[in-house]
């Protein structure tokens, strides 16, 4: 309901209904709003005016919620960073609380945070000190499993990687190549004989021997980070168990970092491959024998079998124990690299959650804490009191509950490093708070099924990636929410590349984004990729994918480390998989099924590859352009498929060729609009060529105007498109939609801070005159030169809601349509990255301008005074409107009323930079023709494009003087090639063209009276005339 409306107790059941609908649609805005937007155009005023009111309720909910925005949360969010990092008392109560299930999480966030702040060991040392009060027994130290031990056993792996591998992987790989005669186990019931039990003890010890020499003498080699971790541990201990303070430090080196290495030395990427069997147990009890001198203990009663070992503890604890006492001592320095790139968000949406789910418990432990500390000192209360709790209180209310569900599987903390589990965490929760999923994204990446073989499929469908209504980061998230529900088992990727059109290819830095962004899990089981009707554009992307994929070696796409299986034919996908049990679109099946007509051989001729035989089939619906062969696609290694170039019927033209053939076998076809040119050579070619015209002709012209697949439509990211809703409803002759349509337009003002907001007030009593043309145009003159950012989306929108205008309301939707198209090329053409892109997004818009000026001729006074002008006064816009009007009128049949039409457009423009443009266009297509020379001027390509040019020409030419004092010479240079060619109603169109110009240079000029009666008389005496049986003129005196 619009700001300062009353809100009645007793709401009517319309009223109420409208509430509803309200709350509906903005629950479900990302698929409600797209099917709903035509209501506000509805043919009943009632349900058009309820809509509209919907749509008002919506936006006022958007700006009250505004709270709920990235700025605010990231204020708030910082303001919980400030409370965690000035008083370690939250950290310590928040891991004293934490329950074991969440113990991963919230020590990858305390840890992302701190470290990017070089504030780690002050963190460490809190959680060490705590845990130590809370240990009872020195045998229990740092033993439990919580957030202090889980953030020694995180940060161990990760800055101690390069250590371990220089320390055990020469070792453990010398243990693997002699294992086969080496016996480890010293269990009686797994240990056939006493002589062997004796052996393999004597092996142990030498096996366990060479571990512990490795380690001890490399002291000297551990991180600085490591020396200052078993610093703290060792001070932190001194104070309750003053023997324990190099078993404290032992528990952290082995305990925590050596010995499950040694135990999984693949995991630590001490291998390649797992160990076998019996080297996993061998390995597991040399593990123990550390781990025991590390304790200071001897083997006991729970392994009796190890009671051999006992001797061999005695003589290597003092080693050990010396090797502690060495690397506790604190570093001379310190090397703290702090990340550039902060993970705050995640980490913050992470303790946001934490905090809501457990601040009872929090909240008794910081109370608690507090009285202690007054306990110790009451006459210091003031200066002891916790200054966390109350801010904290306040923020956990003004926060609220988590704004985020997490729909996808975390990476495991144990084989990722902090940095990558914090940048996957950071980045998919980012993008689940800009709520950018929708049904096109579906569309695009989704559950697939499976193979034959069982193995799970992520189906990528490229032709539905539209960039205007998809960013690749969405596309991303949702590959990698739905890769986490699939990664703890191997699965594969199918790419269905059935007609890509290649534009906007993912550049390089968002493919190495991709591989920062993949966990080891989805690495290490991402195992196959399929490639599907492999086409020319997507060829070429792919080589980019896999040359910059083999520049790394651990890159998920490198070929080395998944399978690739390029498949070029429906065959062999049913090779690979049901297509039952694989989800792919309808589309992609029935593309290749449609084949009506096929033709061979024919040779593609390509300037880079040469001549290729290729087969083309012609549909209802597609042409498609297939190798015969397996193209070769990366070399190197071995990957290669058929090429199947797909087009819609509709987007395939013929295109002219200059390339020469004896047997004049050579011809051209041209699709997307020309940006895709292709020259063959075949016998066939008059089969081929008359076919796909003949499939054309039947070609519907819906068909032939593919539509566009629909954008992501949400009020806050398309105000445009309400924008233009608004406006047309303004203008209609019922009151109550005319104040609904103001409300509307004042809380879309309000909601994105338009600057034509301060000029509205919206009001339940105010009144909208039925004639509000002038507010009505003023205020679309103001949004157009404030918010040019709107300007493509509120012209899509106009056209889209043409049809629904009566008749009364066109000349004035016209009028406030008129001040956007200036910004055509400032907002559209200047701000597309993609030159060709912008072009085409302005031609769009151009050919729905001339479908409405063609078919309503009663408009054609409104257009003259509003429009034309308008686009005159750009040169860009004007050229790219006169390339429109020329090709909608090469598409028509010269003797179409249409023809007429749209030579009124061009009249009703009439400026001089037209009129040269249309000459000039005339003049250069004339010298075309020259080109490829034909027998008769009327047989050549061009021709038909000369025509059109002439009907524009003449249609210019009337009564103008201008145009007879400023292009004589070219006018007369075109009457003098064009004149006796032709049928008769093009010679007839050349003789005006000159009566025209001669008539416009009698009445503008100052002749001299002997003169102009000449020119009456000579205009008089020819007459054009044709027969029947071919070309001819003959002068005739009336």
């Amino acid at each position: 309901m619009p700001t300062g409306v009353g809100r009645d107790d007793t709401a009517s059941p319309s009223e109420l209904a409208i509430t509803i609908l309200s709350n509906l649609l903005s629950a479900n805005i990302d698929v409600g709003l797209k099917h709903s937007l035509n209501i506000g155009y509805h043919d009943n005023v009632d349900i058009r005016t309820a809509f509209v009111k919907v749509l008002c309720n919506i936006l006022i909910q958007g700006t009250e919620f505004s709270n709920l925005t990235d700025s605010a949360v990231n204020e708030k969010y910082n303001e919980l960073l400030d409370l965690l990092t000035k008083d370690m008392t939250l950290v310590a109560a928040m891991s004293i609380v934490c329950p074991s299930h969440e113990v991963d999480e919230l020590t990858i966030s305390l840890l992302t945070i701190f470290e990017h702040r070089g504030r780690t060991f002050e963190l460490i040392e809190t959680l060490i000190k705590q845990e130590i009060e809370q240990t009872d027994n020195e045998s229990e130290i740092l033993r439990r499993t919580c957030v202090a031990t889980k953030m020694l056993s995180v940060y161990a792996k990760w800055k101690g990687q390069a250590y371990l591998k220089a320390t055990l992987q020469k070792v453990v790989e010398r243990l693997v190549l002699t294992s086969k005669d080496l016996g480890l186990e010293l269990d009686p019931a797994r240990v056939t004989s006493n002589d062997e039990l004796q052996k393999n003890a004597l092996q142990l010890r030498i096996v366990a021997k060479v571990f512990i020499d490795d380690i001890c003498a490399s002291s000297s080699s551990v991180p600085s980070s490591f020396r200052q971790i078993c610093s703290i541990i060792s001070t932190a201990v001194l104070p309750r168990f003053q023997e324990a303070k190099y078993t404290a430090v032992g528990a952290f080196v082995f305990l925590r970092f050596f010995c499950p290495a040694i135990v999984a030395p693949e995991v630590e990427g001490l291998l390649d491959t797992p160990p076998s069997r019996e080297l996993r147990r061998g390995l597991l009890l040399i593990a123990k024998v550390i781990q025991n001198l590390a304790n200071n203990v001897l083997f006991g009663a729970k392994e009796p079998y190890m009671f051999p070992l006992n001797d061999f503890l005695t003589q290597n604890i003092y080693r050990v124990t010396t090797f502690l006492r060495e690397i506790s001592v604190p570093p001379d320095s310190l090397d703290h690299e702090s990340s550039i790139e902060s993970f705050d968000f995640g980490s913050c949406v992470a303790l946001h959650r934490f905090l809501y789910d457990h601040w009872d418990h929090i909240r008794q432990k910081l109370v608690g804490h507090e009285r202690r500390d007054y306990v110790r000192s009451p006459a210091e209360i003031s200066r002891v009191r916790s200054p966390v709790l109350e801010p904290l209180r306040n923020l956990i209310t003004n926060l609220g509950p988590p704004p985020l569900a997490v729909t996808w599987n975390r990476p495991q903390v144990s084989t990722n490093t902090p940095p990558s589990y914090s940048m996957f965490q950071d980045f998919m929760l980012r993008n689940a708070f800009r709520g950018t999923e929708s049904f096109l994204t579906a569309r695009a990446v989704y559950d697939g099924g499976e193979s034959k073989d069982g193995l799970s499929i992520i189906c990528i469908i490229l032709r539905h990636m539209d960039s205007e209504s998809i960013d690749y980061e969405t596309l991303i998230f949702c590959y990698l929410k739905i890769a986490s529900r699939l990664w703890h088992k191997p699965f594969g990727l199918l790419i269905d590349a059935t007609c890509y059109n290649g534009q906007n290819e993912p550049q390089d830095d968002l493919l190495r984004k991709l591989d920062s962004l993949t966990p080891v899990e989805l690495n290490r089981n991402l195992t196959r990729v399929y490639v599907y009707n492999m086409n020319s554009a997507f060829r070429k992307c792919f080589r980019r994918i896999l040359r910059v994929s083999a520049k790394t070696e651990s890159s998920v796409f490198h070929p080395k480390n998944v399978e690739y299986h390029l498949i070029g034919s429906l065959q062999d996908l049913q090779a690979h998989f049901h297509l039952s049990q694989l989800h792919l679109p309808k589309e992609t099946i029935s593309v290749v099924t449609d084949t009506r007509y096929v033709f061979q051989p024919i040779t593609r001729l390509s300037k880079t590859k040469g001549k290729i035989e290729v087969i083309i089939k012609v549909g209802s619906q597609f042409v498609q352009v297939t190798t015969t062969k397996k193209q070769e696609v990366f070399p190197g290694y071995r990957l290669s498929t058929t090429v199947n170039d797909i087009f819609r019927l509709g987007e395939v033209d013929e295109a002219p060729t200059s390339i020469q053939t004896e047997d004049d076998s050579a011809f051209g076809l041209r699709a997307d609009n020309g940006r895709i040119v292709m020259y063959f050579t075949s016998p066939k070619k008059v089969d081929v060529l008359q076919t796909i015209r003949g499939a054309k002709a039947k070609y519907s012209k819906d068909s032939r105007s593919h539509k566009a697949y629909e954008r992501l439509i949400r009020p806050q990211d398309v105000p445009g498109t309400l924008l233009n809703l608004a406006l047309t409803n303004l203008s209609s002759v019922d009151d109550v939609l005319r104040l609904a349509s103001y409300n509307l337009l004042g809380s879309l003002c309000k909601a994105f801070r338009f600057s034509a907001a301060s000029k509205m007030m919206c009001l339940i009593d105010v009144s909208v005159p039925t004639s509000a043309s002038h507010f009505i145009i003023a205020i679309s003159e103001q949004l157009a030169q404030m918010e040019p950012q709107l300007t493509f989306d509120f012209l899509t929108e106009f056209f889209v809601g043409w049809e629904s205008f009566s008749d009364d309301q066109k000349p004035i939707s016209l009028a406030y349509m008129s001040p956007w198209l200036p910004g055509l090329r400032t907002a559209i053409l200047a701000n597309e990255a993609d030159g060709d892109r912008g072009k085409e997004k302005i031609a769009s818009l151009f050919r729905k301008l001339i479908d409405l000026a063609v078919a309503d001729h009663f408009l054609a006074y409104t257009l003259e005074q509003v429009i034309w002008p308008a686009i005159s006064r750009d040169e860009t816009i004007l050229d790219l409107f006169l390339e429109e009007l020329t090709k909608a009128a090469l598409s028509l049949n010269l003797a179409e009323e249409s023809l007429d039409a749209l030579s009124s457009i061009v009249a009703g423009m009439g400026t001089i930079t037209l009129r040269a443009r249309v000459i000039s266009r005339l003049r250069k297509a004339l010298n075309r023709t020259s080109l490829r020379p034909t027998k008769a001027l009327p047989d050549n390509v061009v021709w038909a494009e000369i025509c059109v040019l002439l009907h524009f020409c003449l249609s210019l030419s009337f009564d103008n003087g201008v145009q007879a004092q400023l292009f004589l010479p070219e006018i007369f240079h075109i009457v003098t090639m064009l004149a006796n060619t032709g049928s008769v109603e093009i010679r007839i169109l050349v003789h005006r063209l000159l009566v025209n110009t001669v008539h416009a240079a009698c009445t503008s000029f100052l002749l001299e009276d002997l003169s102009l009666l000449s020119l009456v008389k000579h205009s008089a005496r020819y007459h054009i005339y044709h027969h029947d049986t071919g070309y001819g003129a003959s002068p005739r005196c009336d």
